[in-house]
């Protein structure tokens, strides 16, 4: 179907935020996202934008899932 997800954003975010931890962020290229997430570089762009929203998002994700304790 066009235009309906066919992922799970959260796991998605949860892949992407491990690749953040395990890289840094300026360490974490767009492929590296694609390869973490398994989604193509327009679900990611169109989902998320670009790779600084990305990870705005990942930390919000966070503080949703674990509160904001690490």
């Amino acid at each position: 179907m066009s235009g309906t997800k066919q992922f799970d954003e959260g796991a998605a975010l949860d892949r992407a935020m491990q690749a953040f931890w395990r890289n840094g962020f300026n360490g974490t290229s767009y492929p590296d996202l694609m390869q973490a997430t398994g989604l193509n570089k327009s679900s990611l762009y169109n989902t998320f934008g670009d790779k600084q929203a990305l990870y705005r998002r990942c930390l919000d994700h966070f503080t949703e899932v674990h509160g904001g304790k690490l």
